[in-house]
C-alpha cells in the first residue's frame, strides 16, 4: 500500500495505484512477500530504476501515469528476454522432467525462446536436453517455432566439429524427437542433419540412424518434404548409398534416390505410370548392399 493511502485514503490518487505496480513487480521478479522489506539488489539492473521510480514515498517523483510506466517496463522486459541466460532455459525444461507438459509451461517455453532463437548455445541445450512428450506437445501447439528451433539446431550441428562419441548423443537425440513428431518439415531436418553429420564426422551410427528413420517415412507428402530438404545432400547420399537397404526404403524414396538429378522434383509425386518410366530408364539403387 502507497504510504499516502495509509495516511488519508481519501485524497489517494492514480500515483498509489503506480505504487502498488512497483511492489508487484518487485514481488513478481524476488519471490518476497507483500510484507518483506523492499530490497532493490535483489533485482536486476535493468529493473532496479522502474521499481524505485514506482515506490517513491513522494508521489510526486513517481510515474506520472500508467501508460508511461508502461512504455518503460516494456523497454526493460524486452531487454531482460533478449538476455535470458541459458540457465533461465534450463531451469524451465527440468519442470518438463518433474511435471510434464502443461498448457502454462508449454506457452513459457515459447515465450522464453522467441527472443533467443538466435542463440546457438541456447538453442543447443533446448533441444538436447527436452523431454521427447514435452517436444512433442511443444511441436503441435507451437509448430512454426518448433520447426525453426530444429532448423536452427541442425545448422549448428552441420556446421560444427563434434566429437565422436557426441556425434552419437546427438544422433540418438535426433532419433528420441523425430520419433515423437509427425510435422514433416521437423523430420526432414532431422534427416538432413543426420546424413551430413555422419558423412561429415565419419560416424556409422549416425548414418545408421540415417538410414532407419528414412525407411519410417510412409506418407507421400511427407516423402515429397524429405526429398525437397534432401537435395543439396544427394553427394552425401552418394557416399552412403551402399548402406541403404533399398527394400526398407518407401518407394517415393527409393525412386527419387535413383532418379537423375533433373527428374528430382517430379519423382515424389509421379503417378504408377510415370514411375514405371522412370524405372526403365535407370535401374533402382542396382549397388545396394544390405545391412548384414
Amino acid at each position: 500500500m502507497a504510504p499516502e493511502q495509509k495516511d488519508d485514503a481519501k485524497h489517494a490518487d492514480h500515483r498509489a495505484d503506480i505504487y502498488a505496480i512497483g511492489r508487484i513487480i518487485y514481488e513478481l521478479y524476488t519471490g518476497d512477500p507483500p510484507s518483506a522489506a523492499q530490497d532493490l539488489a535483489k533485482l536486476r539492473a535493468e529493473l532496479r530504476p522502474v521499481v524505485a521510480k514506482c515506490t517513491k514515498q513522494d508521489p510526486a517523483r513517481r510515474y506520472s501515469s500508467i501508460a508511461e510506466l508502461r512504455s518503460e517496463y516494456e523497454l526493460v522486459s524486452g531487454a531482460l528476454a533478449c538476455r535470458a541466460s541459458r540457465g533461465d532455459v534450463v531451469a524451465l525444461l527440468k519442470l518438463f522432467v518433474a511435471s510434464g507438459p502443461d498448457v502454462q509451461s508449454l506457452a513459457r517455453l515459447s515465450r522464453t525462446l522467441a527472443p533467443v532463437l538466435e542463440d546457438k548455445d541456447v538453442v543447443h541445450d533446448v533441444v538436447m536436453r527436452i523431454t521427447p512428450d514435452a517436444f512433442a506437445a511443444y511441436a503441435i501447439a507451437y509448430a512454426d517455432q518448433a520447426r525453426e528451433l530444429i532448423r536452427r539446431f541442425a545448422q549448428h550441428v552441420i556446421d560444427s566439429r563434434w566429437g565422436f562419441q557426441y556425434c552419437d548423443r546427438i544422433a540418438e537425440r535426433a532419433e528420441r524427437l523425430f520419433e515423437v513428431v509427425g510435422d514433416a518439415q521437423i523430420r526432414a531436418s532431422v534427416l538432413v542433419m543426420l546424413v551430413e553429420l555422419g558423412v561429415a564426422n565419419d560416424r556409422p551410427h549416425a548414418i545408421d540412424t540415417f538410414a532407419r528413420l528414412l525407411g519410417r517415412i510412409r506418407n507421400r507428402e511427407e516423402a515429397r518434404v524429405v526429398c525437397g530438404a534432401l537435395r543439396s545432400s544427394r553427394p552425401r547420399l552418394a557416399v552412403i548409398r551402399a548402406r541403404l537397404d533399398a527394400e526398407a526404403l518407401p518407394t517415393p524414396i527409393r525412386e527419387w534416390i535413383a532418379t537423375p538429378e533433373s527428374a528430382v522434383d517430379i519423382a515424389p509425386l509421379a503417378a504408377p505410370r510415370q514411375r514405371s518410366e522412370l524405372r526403365r530408364k535407370k535401374p533402382v539403387i542396382s549397388d545396394v548392399s544390405r545391412r548384414g
